[in-house]
């Protein structure tokens, strides 16, 4: 893999092979956000050899392995992974629920993108991985009253299905 560091990559060997929950209702939709998010925090550093490429790899790996323990469970349903770049955080994160939920558990606006890419590419070229310094931070305070002047917040999200048994068309 030209450009992957493989130390970088066995770094997240725990988050590649971590037990994921698969739920049997509705009722379980918060104990599968809790116990299948996990996240990526990188540094400057680390951003400036990477590239989108590689998270990708390691994400294929990710989706490899959420899959075959979908296909070891007794789920007769599939899940969604999903991913977002927390800006606020400043990782990249991403989730697995059952597919029986009517939407993903975000309050805002969705803007569901087709591949991951344009996602990974923006959160390694985001001028700020380690810390927002307090200049660069904007005040965002609305008046709740009048709804028309609230922005509406707009989150870029990937999604895919996995369903057991079935082969990964990974983006």
């Amino acid at each position: 893999m030209p450009g992957v560091d493989h130390d970088w990559l066995a770094s997240y060997q725990d988050m590649l092979e971590a037990p994921i929950f698969i739920g049997s209702s509705s009722d379980d939709l918060p104990r599968e956000i809790r116990q299948n998010k996990w996240s990526i925090t990188l540094s400057d550093q680390e951003c400036t050899f990477l590239t989108t490429s590689d998270l990708l790899i390691l994400l294929a790996k990710v989706v490899e392995n959420r899959q075959q323990q979908l296909d070891q469970g007794n789920s007769n349903h599939g899940m969604i992974f999903y991913l977002w770049f927390d800006e606020q955080a400043l990782q990249l994160r991403f989730n697995l629920i059952s597919d029986f939920h009517e939407r993903l558990p975000f309050t805002c606006q969705l803007n569901v993108l087709p591949t991951p890419g344009p996602i990974l590419d923006r959160y390694l070229h985001y001028p700020y991985h380690e810390m927002i310094p307090w200049d660069a931070l904007h005040d965002v305070s609305r008046v709740k009253s009048d709804p028309d002047t609230q922005e509406s917040v707009v989150l870029d999200i990937a999604q895919l299905k996995l369903s057991p048994h079935q082969l990964v068309r990974f983006w």
